[in-house]
Order: structure tokens, then C-alpha cells, then sequence
């Protein structure tokens, strides 16, 4: 390699470099409100399943976890905003009031949807699935899940 092509090549880098970090600098400001959306939904999804199921499978849990989520729902989110940063001790602005924000009110209606499409299932699919042997959670997970897909999304 000549000296021409050595500079030449340590040119390339070096804007390569700075392209890459005004990227960073452009793309930085739109990669925060991704990553809040995805934690919002990776905590619902794993709260709402949970309660969703609990839900289907005792008819006495499914009527009060839908009036939670109903007023949950119905309280303005300025308000919500305001009321969560004493409960947890966090600024206003805190991402952990956004994050328990927003993740309060997907809560309240992923949890009825969860519920109604398990309930959706029931019948000879999860008899059939329970007569296979097939324990609670291997049945949710490949059975009652898979074919409340339609119903959740």
C-alpha cells in the first residue's frame, strides 16, 4: 500500500466516523420515545397476561379487574401525570411517571382482551387439550394462546 492510498483510506474512516456520529446525534432524540414505547409494552404484555388469565379462568375475578380497568381508564392522563410522581416519589418528568402512566392505562384494556379472547377458547379445544395431559401452563402457552391470537390482534 502506498502512502496516497493510506490517506486516502484514513480519509474514508474518519468521515465514516463522523457520519456515524451525526447519525447518533440526529437519530438519539427519536430512539428515547421507541425505547419507552417498547418497555411500555413489554410490562403490560407480562401484567396483562398474567391477570387476563386469572381473569378467564375465575368468573368472580373477571367482572372486578374490568371495573378497575374501566376507571382506570377514565381518569384524564393530566391527572394521572400529576397523581403518580407522590405515590412513587418521582419528578413530574420522571420516564418512570411516563412509563407507569401509559403503562396503567394499555393495562386496563389489555387485561379485558386478554380475558375475553381465553375465554373465547373454552370449550372442546381445552377439553381435548386437558385430556391430552397437557398441564395448565403448557395448555395456555400451546394451545389457548394460539388460538386466541385472532381475538388479541
Amino acid at each position: 500500500m502506498t502512502s496516497k492510498q493510506t490517506t486516502s483510506t484514513y480519509f474514508l474512516l474518519a468521515l465514516a466516523l463522523i457520519a456515524l456520529y451525526f447519525s447518533y446525534l440526529i437519530a438519539k432524540p427519536f430512539l428515547n420515545p421507541v425505547f419507552v414505547a417498547v418497555m411500555i409494552a413489554i410490562v403490560t404484555v407480562l401484567l396483562a397476561l398474567p391477570l387476563g388469565y386469572l381473569a378467564a379462568r375465575r368468573r368472580s375475578f373477571y367482572q372486578p379487574v374490568n371495573n378497575v380497568g374501566a376507571i382506570i381508564y377514565s381518569i384524564p392522563s393530566l391527572a394521572l401525570f400529576l397523581m403518580i410522581p407522590p405515590l412513587l416519589g418521582v419528578g413530574v418528568l420522571s420516564p418512570v411517571n411516563v412509563l407507569v402512566g401509559l403503562s396503567l392505562y394499555t393495562l386496563a384494556l389489555l387485561t379485558r382482551t386478554v380475558a375475553d379472547a381465553l375465554i373465547s377458547v373454552q370449550g372442546e379445544t381445552t377439553q381435548a387439550a386437558r385430556a391430552l395431559g397437557f398441564r395448565p401452563l403448557r395448555q395456555l402457552v400451546g394451545v389457548e394462546l394460539p388460538m386466541a391470537a385472532p381475538v388479541l390482534f
